[in-house]
């Protein structure tokens, strides 16, 4: 197979333009690689449970700063957004925690029958 080549016969990427598209896809997988490494430095110290839990809490809270400061260039961030950016980062979490406690439960009441 061969790589889709552009009109006017260079490859994709082979131009100034995509090597710097390249280079910040690059930094881009770093960074993120930067999150994962913390989750597991987490795991070898405290249980899943919290290490989960305080990965969520420390994202959650860079993400609120960078999103605000750095994307929506908010002067000054303040409480009530961030209750309400935390109930929305928290929905997932909330949601797979009903979802095992109902599985749980239907599960209970099966064997009882």
């Amino acid at each position: 197979l061969t790589p889709p080549s552009s009109p006017d016969g260079r490859f994709p990427g082979s131009g100034s333009s995509g090597l710097q598209a390249q280079s910040s896809a690059v930094r881009r997988r770093q960074r993120g690689g930067d999150q994962y490494r913390a989750l597991q430095i987490l795991l070898r110290v405290v249980p899943i449970g919290l290490a989960t839990s305080l990965r969520q809490l420390i994202n959650g809270a860079l993400g609120y700063v960078f999103l605000g400061k750095g994307v929506f260039r908010v002067d000054r961030l303040e409480r009530r957004s961030a209750a309400a950016y935390a109930l929305v980062s928290a929905l997932p979490v909330i949601s797979y925690g009903l979802q095992m406690r109902l599985k749980g439960l239907c599960s209970v009441s099966s064997m009882g029958s």
